[in-house]
């Protein structure tokens, strides 16, 4: 009887499932990290066979995470994310141990400078942590697979970002799907 109901609401048009929050990955999605990296160290951190040690070096000795540049198209984003009628939240993975405390930092302060509208960070020790927050009602957009499977086997919305105008055009389809809501500025 009760997925009768559901169905029946469905049907009629009313949608349970409301976005209410939206996590924004930070490295790939609105930092730039591989710029600030291979700037240092002349490849991508994933391509780079002294990952380990140039890694923890980047973190202690250049603070990496305190001066990325934005991405291009971070600004687009976020302005598309402030027109919705949801909490926007910061969700990035900051790494385990021996570098976790650093990189927390050093993003905090980052977000801090570049975008003060982010009320609330949240940082994880790994990728899969991440489906730690996730929720029915919440939006993850992150640019690593590993982060999107994370939160969707936990039952969250995701969009795999590749670059601000297509994740935008995603936010967009949902909007037409009844599942964000346009903030009333009114």
């Amino acid at each position: 009887m009760r997925i009768l109901f559901l169905i029946l609401l469905i049907l009629i048009g009313v949608n349970l499932l409301m976005v209410s929050k939206i996590y924004v990955d930070m490295d790939g999605v609105i930092a730039d990290f591989d710029a600030a990296y291979s700037s240092i160290y002349g490849c991508f951190c994933r391509d780079d066979p002294d990952k380990e040690k140039n890694f923890y070096e980047a973190v202690h000795k250049h603070e990496i995470f305190k001066y990325l540049e934005r991405m291009q198209d971070a600004q687009d984003l976020i302005n598309e994310l402030n027109k919705y009628d949801v909490e926007i939240a910061l969700l990035s993975c900051a790494t385990p141990y021996p570098n976790y405390d650093k990189v927390c930092d050093q993003k905090e302060y980052w977000a801090r400078r570049r975008f003060p509208e982010f009320v609330e960070l949240n940082f994880t020790y790994t990728k899969e942590d991440k489906g730690r927050y996730a929720k029915s009602d919440v939006l993850l957009i992150d640019d690593s697979q590993a982060c999107i499977d994370a939160f969707s086997v936990k039952g969250g919305m995701t969009i795999l970002h590749k670059n601000a105008k297509d994740t935008i055009m995603e936010l967009s389809r949902l909007h037409s799907k009844g599942l964000i809501n346009v903030r009333d500025n009114g």
